[in-house]
């Protein structure tokens, strides 16, 4: 259902989308899909937590690593979760849009940043004993918004133009990098 909720996403606005429609594609009927969610919200945030989930995981160089230093560290990890949203860049835009959209869906996207935010806060927690200046969950939570942002407007830009936005990986990266060493 998720795969079929994907497609679905990448040539649909989610308020285009019917249950019906999701069903259809899965190749189920209407009842099995309120079987696993309740509503197509539901679903969508079911995505969110698997992008969550990978773009966590793209970045283990930054939050699990302790033998790269900090630079490098933070240069892999943005690098690798560039690389990930413009290879999903259609879905990634399209939930954005749904983020927009639905109130559940947008729940589900704070949620996911609010996790993103808390691991972002223990890495830097941990690369700074002797920090100065704002307390790790705050810097956390606004370095992840930005990025968020920026990966919203690249996103959207290679949907647009078939383009992402010049120097996002190189602004981020000096961002994160004057932020937190």
């Amino acid at each position: 259902m998720l795969d079929a909720l994907t497609e679905l996403l990448q040539a649909h606005r989610l308020t285009d989308i019917e249950v019906q429609d999701i069903a259809r594609q899965a190749g189920i009927s209407r009842s099995n899909f309120y079987f696993y969610f309740p509503t197509k919200g539901a679903a969508v945030a079911a995505l969110i937590s698997d992008i969550q989930h990978n773009l966590r995981a793209v970045a283990v160089d930054w939050y699990g690593r302790n033998d790269l230093p900090d630079d490098e560290r933070i240069v892999r990890g943005m690098r690798a979760t560039i690389e990930y949203w413009r290879a999903h860049a259609r879905l990634i835009a399209a939930m954005f849009e749904a983020v927009n959209e639905d109130a559940e869906v947008r729940q589900a996207w704070q949620e996911t940043l609010d996790e993103l935010a808390a691991g972002a806060s223990e890495r830097i927690a941990r690369d700074n004993t002797q920090f100065s200046g704002f307390q790790p969950p705050t810097l956390a939570a606004v370095l992840v918004d930005m990025t968020a942002r920026a990966m919203e407007r690249d996103v959207t830009s290679i949907v647009d133009t078939g383009r992402p936005l010049p120097e996002i990986e190189a602004a981020l990266v000096h961002v994160w990098l004057t932020s937190t060493t």
